[in-house]
């Protein structure tokens, strides 16, 4: 989806911290919940947010997602007080 709506000049980077991919560039953002997006170094403010609640699904189906549910942990937490967690939603 970030891709979609990037600019055609745009240059974005994704990763996968299931993976391992990107944890110290994770970490030197900020990032304390997922999904994340940052731009030209700093979180978005819809990023910049504690774990997600039912208050953040509720945002996605705002945002044109449905479906909304939480999954599950993903095990990556970023800082001692976060959780990583799996979230699934349908786009309309």
């Amino acid at each position: 989806m970030i891709n979609e709506l990037a600019c055609p000049n745009c240059d974005v980077t994704i990763y996968n911290l299931n993976k391992n991919e990107g944890v110290n560039e994770a970490k030197a953002y900020g990032v304390t919940a997922l999904p994340t997006v940052a731009v030209n170094g700093e979180l978005l403010e819809c990023c910049k947010r504690g774990p997600i609640t039912k208050d953040f699904l509720a945002l996605l189906q705002e945002a044109g997602f449905m479906n909304s549910e939480l999954v599950g942990e993903t095990g990556f937490n970023s800082s001692p007080v976060t959780k990583g967690v799996l979230v699934r939603a349908t786009k309309l």
